[in-house]
C-alpha cells in the first residue's frame, strides 16, 4: 500500500482500502450531484473517461481505437452544440440528464460502438444527398426545389 494513512484507516475500520476509496468517490459524486446538479455530473462523466481513453488510444499503434474516440468527440461536440441552443426547452424534459448520461455511456463503450453507429446513421443520410465533392445530387436538389414550389 502506497498511502499509509489509508492502510491505517482500513485496519482501524476493518474495511478494505479499495472500498474506502470507492465509497469516497461515490460520496464525492453524490455531493457534486446535489450541489451543482445533474448537468455538471453528466458532463464530467462524459468528459473525464473519454479524455483518458483518447490519450490511451493515441499511445497505441493501431488506429481502430483512434477512430472510435475521434467519432465520439465529434458526436459529443455536436450534441453539446445542440444542447447549448436548446437548453431552455431541454430544461423541462424530465430525466434529460439521465438519458444524456445513458447515451454518453453507450457512445463511449468500446464494445457497443454507439458513437460509430450514430455517425454512420447520419453519414448514410447525408451521403445519399451529396456527391463525393460535396455538391448536391440532381435528385436531392430536385426534391428540395419541388417541395418549395
Amino acid at each position: 500500500m502506497k498511502i499509509p494513512q489509508l492502510k491505517a484507516l482500513g485496519e482501524k475500520t476493518k474495511v478494505a482500502p479499495v472500498f474506502l476509496v470507492a465509497g469516497a468517490a461515490g460520496f464525492a459524486l453524490l455531493v457534486l450531484y446535489l450541489i451543482f446538479g445533474a448537468g455538471l455530473l453528466c458532463n464530467l462523466l462524459g468528459f473525464v473517461y473519454p479524455v483518458y481513453a483518447s490519450i490511451q488510444a493515441i499511445e497505441t499503434k493501431g488506429t481502430d481505437d483512434d477512430t472510435q474516440w475521434l467519432t465520439y468527440w465529434v458526436i459529443y461536440a455536436f450534441f453539446n452544440l445542440i444542447e447549448h441552443f436548446s437548453d431552455v426547452i431541454l430544461h423541462w424534459v424530465p430525466f434529460y440528464f439521465s438519458f444524456k448520461l445513458g447515451l454518453l455511456v453507450w457512445m463511449m463503450l468500446p464494445t457497443q460502438n454507439g458513437a460509430t453507429f450514430i455517425y454512420q446513421a447520419i453519414r448514410s443520410r447525408v451521403k445519399t444527398t451529396t456527391t463525393e465533392s460535396g455538391e448536391p445530387t440532381a435528385s436531392a436538389s430536385q426534391g428540395v426545389y419541388s417541395e418549395a414550389d
